[in-house]
């Protein structure tokens, strides 16, 4: 292969993209990862229908998760949020368990600002268009 051809002149394409959905696309195996370079590429596991770019029915676990975009559990997040979580006839949507750590690390939320009139903490009720409670980061705070 020269430059992206074959010794017939014909373009070489792993990902078969002249098509709009790629068929087949091609694996690649390097030295601890295995990926496929082609778009639109869906992978399944626990699933022969993925719907997304990573699928699986199944528990997953990650060392860590950044997330660019944004989030939605429980539901696809709203056009705002960049974190939607969506609670329906369950417990608490965000439990902190902290126990057994020391002193330093006895803290439950941190947040960083630089503008003084950011809304740190608002609880909202959108039945009545009402605002519970508001804490801002000038230490103004309204109930």
């Amino acid at each position: 292969m020269i430059n992206g051809f074959n010794a017939q002149n014909t373009l070489i394409d792993p990902c078969n993209s002249i098509l709009a959905v790629p068929n087949n696309p091609t694996w690649v195996s390097q030295s601890d990862k295995i990926y496929s370079a082609c778009p639109n590429v869906k992978i399944g596991v626990g699933t022969t229908d993925p719907t997304h770019s990573i699928h699986t029915p199944y528990d997953a676990r990650f060392g860590q998760v950044k997330v660019d975009f944004n989030q939605g559990i429980g539901a696809e997040p709203t056009g705002f949020s960049k974190l939607f979580i969506k609670n329906q006839n369950q417990d608490a949507a965000i439990e902190i368990d902290q126990s057994g750590n020391s002193k330093i690390y006895q803290k439950l939320m941190v947040f960083q600002y630089t503008n003084p009139t950011t809304e740190v903490l608002k609880v909202y009720n959108p039945t009545n268009n009402q605002i519970a409670y508001l804490f801002e980061a000038n230490g103004k705070n309204d109930s």
